[in-house]
C-alpha cells in the first residue's frame, strides 16, 4: 500500500473542491484499493469549505465511505472558522495565520518524509506572500521561502534538483527556477548545466523507466545567439557541455530556438523525451499553454516522488466548483504509480 501526503496549501483559493473532487475521481478508478491518501492539514476547515462549495450529500457520503484517507495536523487543537482565515473583514491576523498553516503543512510533510510514514508527496498551491510574510514576522528576516521546490532541496540537504513539467503532449526541465531574467545567463554555468542535465537523465531512467531518454535542450538568445551576433553563451558555454554530455553517452541534441522547439516538438517532428528550457518563462509559457488545466509540476532529484498542480490558489474561483481540478489530479495519480 503506497502512501501519499497531500499538504493542503492555501485553503482559502481552491485547492479543498479541487482537492475533493480528484478524491472522488480517485475512487471511481480504483485508486484506493493500492493507496492511501494522507492529507496533511486541518479537516475541520476542510469539511466547512466543503460545505460552502455545495457538494451533495450523495458526494459526502462517497468521501466518507473510503477507508484509506487519514489525515495530519499539529495545528488541529486551535478553534478556528475558514471565515476568521478569511479575513471577514479583511485583516492582518488572518494573514499571518493562514501562511502559517501553510508553512506548518510543509514542515509536517518533512517530517512525515523523514520518518517513512509517507512515500511520496503532493503539494497544493500556496501563497508565497502569505508564508513569507509569517515568517518575517516570527523570523524578523528577510523574505525566506521563494517556492515548494526550493523548500524541498533544502529541507533534504539537495545542492541542486529540477523543476520538471510532465504533460501528455510533452515534458520540459527548467535548469532555473525563481530567478531574475537579468540573473539567469550568470547563473548558467558550464558545471551546473552539466550537472543538472545529469540529473535530469538519471531521473528519467529511474522514475519513467526510459532506458536511454533522448534530451533536448533550448537556447538563451534569440535563435540561439546566430553564432554570436546575438549573444556567446550558446557558443561559449551551451554547446561545449553539450558537446560534453554526449561524449559521456547522454542524448542530448541542440541547442534549439526556443520560439520553434516546442511547436516542432508537440507534433512529433522530433522526438523528445524531455525538452529543457534554460528559465523559467521558456518553459512554462509552452507548457501552461497546452497543459494548464491537466500538467503536473514534478521535481527531480530528490529521493522521493514530489509533484503539484501546475497553477496557483485561483482565488477568483474559489468556492464555486468551476475550477478544473485536472493538473491535481494528475499529480496524485503521477505519485501513486
Amino acid at each position: 500500500m503506497k502512501k501519499i501526503g497531500i499538504t493542503l496549501g492555501d485553503i482559502t483559493g481552491i485547492n479543498v473542491e479541487i482537492l475533493m473532487s480528484s478524491i472522488l475521481d480517485l475512487l471511481k478508478q480504483g485508486y484506493f484499493k493500492t493507496n492511501k491518501l494522507i492529507i496533511i492539514g486541518r479537516k475541520d476547515l476542510f469539511e466547512q469549505i466543503i460545505q460552502k462549495c455545495n457538494f451533495s450529500n450523495q458526494e459526502k457520503d462517497y468521501f466518507n465511505s473510503i477507508n484509506n484517507i487519514d489525515w495530519f495536523d499539529q495545528n488541529q487543537s486551535i478553534p478556528l472558522s475558514i471565515d476568521t482565515l478569511l479575513g471577514k473583514p479583511i485583516n492582518e491576523d488572518a494573514r499571518l495565520l493562514n501562511g502559517k498553516l501553510q508553512y506548518s503543512y510543509l514542515l509536517d510533510s518533512v517530517n512525515l518524509l523523514k520518518e517513512k510514514k509517507i512515500d511520496a508527496v503532493v503539494n497544493c498551491p500556496v501563497n508565497k506572500n502569505l508564508i513569507n510574510n509569517y515568517l518575517m514576522q516570527v523570523n524578523n528576516t528577510s523574505t525566506q521561502f521563494t517556492g515548494q521546490t526550493e523548500f524541498y532541496m533544502k529541507n533534504f540537504n539537495k545542492d541542486e534538483v529540477i523543476m520538471s513539467f510532465i504533460g501528455k503532449k510533452f515534458k520540459t526541465a527548467l535548469l532555473s527556477t525563481h530567478l531574475p531574467l537579468s540573473d539567469v545567463e550568470a547563473y548558467l554555468t558550464y558545471d551546473l548545466i552539466y550537472r543538472k542535465v545529469k540529473i535530469i537523465e538519471s531521473s528519467l531512467k529511474n522514475l519513467f523507466k526510459i532506458p536511454k531518454p533522448v534530451l533536448r535542450i533550448c537556447g538563451l538568445n534569440p535563435h540561439c545567439g546566430e553564432d554570436g551576433l546575438i549573444g556567446t553563451f550558446e557558443k561559449e558555454t551551451l554547446n561545449p557541455v553539450i558537446h560534453k554530455l554526449k561524449d559521456e553517452g547522454v542524448d542530448l541534441y541542440g541547442p534549439y530556438p526556443a520560439d520553434s522547439f516546442f511547436n516542432l516538438s508537440m507534433k512529433s517532428a522530433i522526438y523528445t523525451d524531455m525538452g529543457i528550457t534554460l528559465y523559467h518563462d521558456q518553459g512554462t509559457i509552452p507548457f501552461k499553454m497546452i497543459h494548464l488545466d491537466s500538467g503536473v509540476n514534478m521535481t527531480l532529484g530528490l529521493d522521493f516522488i514530489r509533484t503539484s498542480t501546475d497553477h496557483g490558489p485561483a482565488y477568483d474561483l474559489a468556492f464555486q466548483r468551476k475550477a478544473s481540478y485536472f493538473s491535481l489530479l494528475a499529480a496524485i495519480k503521477v505519485c501513486c504509480q
